[in-house]
């Protein structure tokens, strides 16, 4: 299985922010530290927030720290945020005159769901 990049750089935003010394972050530093955009990091980290896996402090001094229910989400808790309605293949664009009967699609949706099976047990607490 193959994650979206905005969900490897969720994941990598709540490892980094759950493995520092608790410290508030900015969306900056850490952009800076994930080497990708500013404005694409704090995206990703408004969806963060939303869930409230990520608390954030704004104005002079401010800036964002994991939570500690972001500290409890698993990898598949993350991944059903950003990539929820994904599917492993697409039969629809372009249409597939197998659209509905293919054994591929119903094996690659299986080893999908095992594969998120296989990852709800594990915490980002896990990974630090």
């Amino acid at each position: 299985m193959q994650v979206a990049h905005s969900t490897d750089i969720g994941l990598r935003t709540l490892f980094v922010l759950a493995g520092g010394d608790n410290r508030l972050t900015t969306v900056a530093q850490l952009a800076e530290e994930l080497q990708v955009p500013t404005r694409y990091l704090g995206k990703i980290v408004q969806q963060l927030a939303a869930v409230g896996w990520v608390t954030t402090a704004r104005g002079r001094g401010g800036g964002l720290h994991v939570s500690p229910a972001g500290r409890r989400a698993s990898v598949t808790d993350v991944i059903g945020v950003f990539e929820e309605g994904r599917r492993a293949i697409n039969c629809i664009d372009p249409p597939c005159p197998k659209a509905g009967s293919c054994r591929l699609e119903t094996m690659l949706t299986q080893t999908d769901q095992d594969f998120l099976k296989s990852m709800a047990d594990v915490r980002i607490d896990d990974l630090i």
